[in-house]
Parts: structure tokens; C-alpha cells; sequence
């Protein structure tokens, strides 16, 4: 009767751990997948918080993107701080960019405000801002 019982413990101790392992791979497949950047990410556009809103001639702190045009007159730019900071607030990640700050265009008409949450196109600044929030 002890070998039956150490049998079947065994057994059993082997079928819990195939289970588990089971489990730990169908885990990690679940959210590898989750993890894929959206196709709005592979095509350029970041989340960002306006920080400043000016002229093409007005003084922002250095920028990594800068769009400004300076013969455009009348146009609006707005300083964006991207990162950390805002990927939490939207509970969105960014990867290991460098870029920090981006100087981009806001669009005649929109109603762009300091703290805004906005998407910016990091890769084409004929891009206008979309504001989220």
C-alpha cells in the first residue's frame, strides 16, 4: 500500500508541475502579445504634455524635435514633454526614446492648453498634434 501512495503522490506531483509550467507559457505568450506596440506607436505618434504654447519665434527650452517654421507667421508651436511622466498618466509605454521634448505645430483653430494631454508624430512634422484630453 505505501508504494500505491508514493505512486500516485508522485504522480500527482508530476502532473502539478506540467500544469504549471503550462500555465507559465501560455502567461508569457498573453503578455508578450499585449506588449506589441499599436500600430499608432510604429507610426510615429507619442503621447506628450504641453508645456508651453508660442510663436515660431518665441523661447522654448532646447528640443530634441523642433518643427518650427520661422516664416510662418501667425503660426503656433507648443513645447511637449513625452516620456515617463505622461505614460503613466495614460497608462501607455514608450520604449527607451531619447526624446524627450518636441516643439510642434498646433493647428489654426485648435484649442490647445498648457497641461493638455496630446499625440505628437515624433517622424513627420507636417503632423498637427492630436489633443486627447
Amino acid at each position: 500500500m505505501k508504494n500505491a501512495n508514493q505512486g500516485l503522490r508522485a504522480s500527482r506531483y508530476i502532473g502539478g508541475r506540467a500544469l504549471a509550467m503550462l500555465l507559465l507559457a501560455s502567461t508569457h505568450l498573453l503578455v508578450g502579445c499585449a506588449l506589441l506596440p499599436s500600430p499608432a506607436y510604429e507610426a510615429g505618434w507619442r503621447y506628450g504634455r504641453v508645456l508651453q504654447i508660442g510663436g515660431a519665434d518665441a523661447t522654448f527650452p532646447r528640443a530634441a524635435l523642433d518643427c518650427r517654421d520661422l516664416s510662418a507667421s501667425g503660426q503656433a508651436y507648443a513645447l511637449v514633454k513625452l516620456g515617463a511622466s505622461v505614460a503613466q498618466s495614460r497608462r501607455t509605454t514608450f520604449g527607451s526614446s531619447s526624446l524627450r521634448y518636441a516643439i510642434v505645430r498646433v493647428a489654426s483653430g485648435a484649442t490647445i492648453r498648457v497641461d493638455d494631454i496630446v499625440q505628437v508624430n515624433i517622424g513627420q512634422c507636417d503632423k498637427h498634434m492630436v489633443r486627447v484630453s
